[in-house]
């Protein structure tokens, strides 16, 4: 069984370009900022002084996971998922349902509306048990509306988003240049409303 040369993708400092290459053969890549290919002109912006940078695309085996405007690569889902240190016993993990897992997240996020960025440990939990008990979603947006009273107020949206959006959101964040914007833009104004969990 032959295997696949790695992808690699390259992201410009203009906002969001990028070209995916295999093995020195480019592809253009719908840029999400500017809804026009980027793998035309990569070239020409190199010579004219663009600086691309280049991201290494997980292997095969690995899953991006969207939380709000954080990148986690989980592996498995079921397995991050169970391997977390989680206070809930694996036999309950097993037994979960897709809903008390959102019922989870609400809860988290009603304590901590940052959690992301603030608990990446128990973001990449929640991340890995949403995708495990969807069996589909790959990205997670978890607000806390101002006047929430409790966890039931927090808004929980589930997605399944391209590798491509993925790859190219992972490699900004990798640049310190993924924001919550960005984020917006390439999944949540595309995603159906009714993905709501």
């Amino acid at each position: 069984m032959a295997v696949s040369p790695p992808l690699t993708l390259l992201i410009s400092q203009r906002a969001g370009d990028a070209v995916l290459t295999r093995a020195g053969q480019t592809e253009a890549i719908e840029d999400f900022s500017h809804g026009r290919p980027a793998g035309a002109g990569a070239a020409q912006d190199s010579a004219a002084g663009w600086r691309w940078h280049t991201v290494s695309v997980v292997g095969s085996g690995s899953v991006l996971f969207l939380f709000n405007d954080v990148v986690f690569s989980l592996g498995d889902p079921e397995r991050a998922a169970l391997t977390a240190g989680s206070p809930v016993p694996e036999h309950e993990l097993r037994a979960m349902t897709l809903g008390k897992a959102v019922k989870l997240v609400r809860e988290a996020i009603y304590e901590d509306p940052l959690l992301a960025r603030n608990n990446p440990e128990k973001a990449r939990f929640l991340a890995a048990l949403v995708g495990w008990k969807s069996d589909e979603a790959n990205a997670l947006l978890a607000v806390r509306p101002n006047a929430a009273r409790g966890p039931e107020d927090a808004q929980v949206r589930v997605a399944s988003v391209g590798l491509v959006v993925l790859t190219q959101l992972k490699g900004l964040q990798e640049m310190d240049m993924l924001s919550a914007r960005a984020a917006n833009d390439a999944v949540w104004l595309h995603a159906p409303q009714r993905l709501r969990a």
